[in-house]
């Protein structure tokens, strides 16, 4: 058999040496050979086994795997969601509406691998060719006809989808991408004449209307699917929706415009795919958003908003997000994810701009003290804006317990994840659940 993993070689198998970003299967030809590969497929070298050299071998893996697997890719449409935000909202939403509307779909992404329901947590949001070709067999033999695919940054820099064919591929946005030309090759996969999803209102909007694709804008002004009349409020968002000289009020059963661009590419997918308007609309309120992406709580009148936001952009994206639907004083609570970097000191500056008053503890610390990188988060910070809590679940606690009428505590970085870590220790720790244990105390 054909393995990409030195340490799961057997007697006979061929060992293929990948070279990904932090490191190079080539490094663990050896041991391949020592676990008794007969055979290396790799990019140099000379070995004491048969030797085929490739120039490139995730290529020649991608060619292999589309062979191998080509029986169950007839079986099953797959659809990309990439971009720099809302992947995650996106792919799951797409993945409920289909499923709610009789179009039987897997989910591949940051949450794990669906089927009907969860069956498991993955390693990386796109998983590596391998992995993924797995998957979409498994999906396949369980006749699932749909398959909804988170694809990252690092995924599509790394290879991940080589040569996996796309029916449908859609475009969020580009904040928080440096490096747009994976982005676009990937839109490059879609089968001939495949749908375009691409948000017309995104400034890089132009650079993916590929020439061989199907392109549908999204968003405001001069697009195919167009958003007007936005209402919002911290727990439900309505909007009109115009196209071929038709429109629609829709009502959205979670906040937030950018929950409404990532629904957007739901619904016009199930267009896509032959689900009638009046059907996707009828299965809308049924519809709910990860756990931990713009989810609201209330404590009397004031309200609690947790997201995954961490960086510069993120972070003023959701602020942005949060001040069209508050009425009063925001407090952001944030920590840093365990570099000393500029990135950090950029984290520091904008909450500080972006909010009343902000709140900073622990996330992530590895070789670094906790207490080092929130001081150099904080370094030439107006002291009399900021408290350092260095105990996450107490910073929540005294966070919710001094709320007042109309104020909004803004919980960033950490989501639904159940644990943190501090000076390199794991620590059992959600804030979804510290939120609703302390409420309950109230």
């Amino acid at each position: 058999m054909l393995k990409v993993h030195s340490a799961e070689v057997k007697p006979g198998d061929t060992f293929l040496a990948l070279k990904g970003i932090n490191d190079d299967g080539h490094n663990y030809i050896q041991k391949a050979i020592d676990n008794g590969a007969s055979c290396i497929i790799a990019s140099s070298g000379e070995y004491d086994v048969k030797t085929i050299i490739k120039e490139d071998t995730r290529e020649y893996l991608a060619h292999y795997l589309g062979d191998l697997y080509a029986d169950k890719l007839e079986k099953i449409k797959i659809i990309g969601i990439t971009g720099g935000c809302g992947k995650s909202s996106t792919a799951y939403l797409t993945y409920q509406l289909l499923n709610n509307n009789s179009l039987k779909c897997a989910y591949i992404g940051s949450l794990g691998f669906y089927l009907e329901k969860k069956v498991r947590n993955l390693k990386n949001v796109t998983p590596g060719l391998y992995e993924l070709y797995e998957l979409i067999s498994e999906a396949a033999d369980e006749d699932y006809s749909y398959l909804v695919l988170e694809l990252s940054s690092q995924g599509l820099a790394q290879g991940r989808v080589m040569g996996i064919p796309f029916n449908i591929m859609a475009l969020t946005n580009t904040l928080n991408i440096n490096d747009l030309s994976n982005h676009i090759e990937v839109f490059k996969q879609l089968s001939y004449k495949g749908y375009a999803l691409i948000n017309g209102n995104d400034s890089n909007a132009s650079k993916f209307l590929l020439p061989n694709n199907q392109n549908i804008l999204f968003g405001r002004g001069n697009v195919n699917y167009k958003i007007s009349s936005v209402m919002l409020t911290l727990f439900s968002s309505t909007f009109m929706l115009s196209y071929e000289n038709k429109a629609t009020e829709i009502k959205l059963p979670f906040p937030g415009e950018a929950n409404i661009y990532n629904y957007l590419i739901a619904y016009i997918t199930a267009l896509m795919l032959g689900i009638d308007s009046n059907e996707i609309i009828m299965t809308t309120p049924y519809l709910k958003i990860p756990e931990g992406r713009f989810q609201v709580f209330k404590k009397d009148d004031a309200f609690i908003v947790v997201d995954y936001a961490y960086t510069p952009n993120m972070i003023k994206n959701i602020v942005k997000e949060v001040k069209k639907i508050s009425k009063g004083k925001l407090i952001i609570l944030i920590g840093p994810k365990g570099n000393c970097s500029l990135e950090e000191i950029e984290i520091g500056k904008t909450v500080i701009n972006k909010a009343d008053k902000v709140i900073f503890t622990t996330d992530r610390s590895y070789e670094v003290p906790a207490s080092d990188l929130i001081n150099n988060m904080v370094e030439n910070l107006p002291e009399d804006k900021y408290e350092i809590i260095l105990d996450r679940g107490e910073a929540i606690r005294e966070a919710i317990s001094n709320l007042q009428t109309n104020e909004i505590l803004l919980v960033l970085g950490r989501g639904s994840e159940e644990y943190q870590v501090v000076d390199n220790i794991d620590l059992p720790l959600c804030d979804i659940e510290e939120i609703n244990k302390n409420l309950k105390k109230l």
